[in-house]
């Protein structure tokens, strides 16, 4: 939510509710993701048991390669009709905003593969360090936000959305791969 409430900082009301707009295919994505992920939570939960350290990596992969792939096709499908659907539904012309829709879908799928290894990590009974992850990452955000919402507006705010998400996903990437290691190792 930083970009929006640097939105509100920064801009007028307009373009928040604009951007407001263009968001929510975002939460859609997520939701959609999570009914890909969840199934498979059981099964994580068994290989880390078993301690199946090869499998529970492969089964990660497969998710992951599910999950951008509906990413993917999600980006496209925002890009080609995406702001035309959302014009019709709101009655305003989003045209111009083609490519922040498409961008915003691509962070959403970035969030969701945090998700998933978010997810790993609950399992593995890791969330102190998801807490300071999350610190982190909200510090960066409303820093990234301000500034770039206040220096390009709204495709600062999708920037800075963009970088979020990233910055979330490859923290849990990289924390949970080495926390397995580890944790296997032993």
């Amino acid at each position: 939510n930083a970009p929006k409430y640097a939105i509100d900082t920064y801009l007028t009301s307009d373009i928040q509710t604009i951007f407001g707009i263009i968001v929510m295919p975002a939460t859609v994505v997520g939701l959609i993701a999570q009914f890909l992920i969840h199934p498979y939570l059981n099964q994580i939960v068994e290989l880390y048991e078993n301690r199946d350290l090869k499998k529970l990596k492969q089964l990660i992969l497969k998710l992951i390669l599910v999950v951008v792939g509906f990413g993917i096709f999600a980006s496209f499908l925002g890009y080609v009709i995406g702001t035309q659907v959302l014009g019709i539904i709101y009655g305003l012309d989003l045209s111009m905003y083609k490519l922040g829709l498409a961008v915003i879908i691509i962070s959403a799928t970035l969030y969701t593969i945090g998700t998933l290894y978010s997810a790993v990590l609950t399992t593995v009974r890791e969330t102190v360090s998801q807490f300071i992850i999350y610190a982190i990452v909200a510090i960066s955000a409303y820093i990234l936000s301000g500034m770039f919402t206040k220096t390009w507006e709204i495709n600062g705010a999708i920037i800075a959305y963009l970088l979020i998400m990233a910055l979330q996903s490859i923290s849990y990437i990289l924390y949970t791969n080495i926390k397995l290691n580890k944790i296997f190792k032993n």
